[in-house]
């Protein structure tokens, strides 16, 4: 059973979610973006598919630039600075799209 719910989103969940005709995958060296309505790839270093792992996780940009700059020894201005320029570059690409004050989930109702 589906079913879905409406979530008002907080100052620090993401302003951008991955748009509906886009597909990726990561891997070791990087990822790899399609989008399957251009006929568009992108190739994604380390960084930037661990910066895309965690938007579809649902983190938002402040929360992103803290892990990158941990995990990849950086300080927090530089890292911010990368993420925000980062998911702009992706917006122009059409490969995430921002999201409304109101984000509409589905939801599966799984049982074990």
């Amino acid at each position: 059973m589906t079913q879905s719910i409406q979530v008002a989103l907080k100052g620090n969940d993401p302003i951008y979610r991955l748009s509906s005709h886009v597909r990726h995958t990561g891997h070791v060296d990087g990822g790899v973006v399609l989008n399957i309505d251009h006929g568009q790839m992108l190739r994604l270093n380390q960084v930037g598919s661990r910066m895309l792992e965690m938007l579809c996780d649902g983190l938002g940009e402040a929360e992103i630039a803290e892990r990158i700059a941990a995990v990849f020894s950086t300080d927090m201005d530089t890292a911010a600075q990368d993420v925000k320029m980062f998911f702009d570059q992706l917006r122009q690409f059409g490969v995430v799209e921002e999201r409304s004050a109101t984000a509409t989930f589905q939801c599966l109702d799984v049982k074990a």
